[in-house]
């Protein structure tokens, strides 16, 4: 029996699954970045430092 044809599906999956997974990780990095280049007054930065609201 020749198991080729399966393992390639399985390979492409796998890589489709990678590619997915590392946008995913970049879009959330960029998104995270972004958000820590805002300027927020120091009173804001202790309160979510500490929990406040």
């Amino acid at each position: 029996m020749c198991y080729t044809r399966r393992d390639h599906g399985l390979e492409e999956e796998a890589r489709r699954l990678r590619a997915e997974e590392d946008t995913r990780r970049r879009r959330e990095e960029e998104a995270r970045r972004a958000e820590e280049k805002q300027e927020k007054p120091l009173t804001e930065k202790v309160k979510e430092m500490v929990g406040a609201r």
